[in-house]
């Protein structure tokens, strides 16, 4: 089964934590086959293990991320998310490791990203839904 939108960590945190957020993202990838990088697995994970989640709240978390599809790296997705965070470096932009390798598996893969992360906007050729700035539908952000 493939994935019709790749979530960031930020809103699967959300989700997972049923923040204020949560509801209008619930509302904007409704219906929607959900993928998410293995990155965002690791981030969530050491997430949990420094605030010191006990075995229950860990597998209700693992049992809560089984309801997404993992999306594995590739050497092209590496190529790509290197060439992401070169690019923004050269145009004087902070862009983290992890979300250059988000960037790069949802553009890989043609999938918009759901993301409250305004580090992703002006990159060329991601599709980015988000509720930041008021957006509430599917918004291609090209520079």
């Amino acid at each position: 089964m493939n994935p019709d939108i790749l979530i960031d960590t930020n809103v699967v945190s959300y989700l997972l934590l049923d923040t204020e957020e949560a509801p209008g993202y619930r509302a904007l990838i409704k219906d929607s086959k959900l993928g998410i990088a293995l990155i965002s697995v690791a981030e969530i994970n050491a997430g949990v293990s420094a605030a010191g989640w006990g075995e229950r709240r860990t597998r209700n978390l693992n049992r809560f991320l089984d309801g997404f599809i993992p999306l594995y790296g590739t050497a092209e997705i590496a190529l790509l998310a290197a060439a992401l965070k070169a690019r923004a470096a050269k145009v004087g932009r902070q862009f983290t490791w992890p979300d250059a390798w988000i960037a790069a598996t949802a553009i890989w893969h043609g999938l918009p990203l759901v993301t409250h992360d305004r580090d992703f906007f002006g990159i060329p050729g991601l599709e980015l839904w988000t509720l930041l700035d008021g957006w509430h539908v599917s918004e291609s952000i090209a520079a």
